[in-house]
């Protein structure tokens, strides 16, 4: 359409959905993770070995 690759929608053409999820942080920067956290999974990754029984 014509706003195909525009920076900008009409309101009327945007997805209406809820209040609520329409201030939800979106799935990319829910998902984004600070420079401490990085630098404590990388420090601490998850163990890969188990226990003889």
């Amino acid at each position: 359409e014509a706003y195909k690759k525009k920076k900008f929608l009409p309101l009327d053409l945007r997805p209406k959905k809820t209040r609520a999820i329409r201030r939800r942080l979106t799935k990319h920067q829910a998902s984004l993770k600070t420079e401490r956290e990085k630098k404590k999974e990388m420090y601490y990754p998850i163990r890969k070995y188990a226990i003889k029984v």
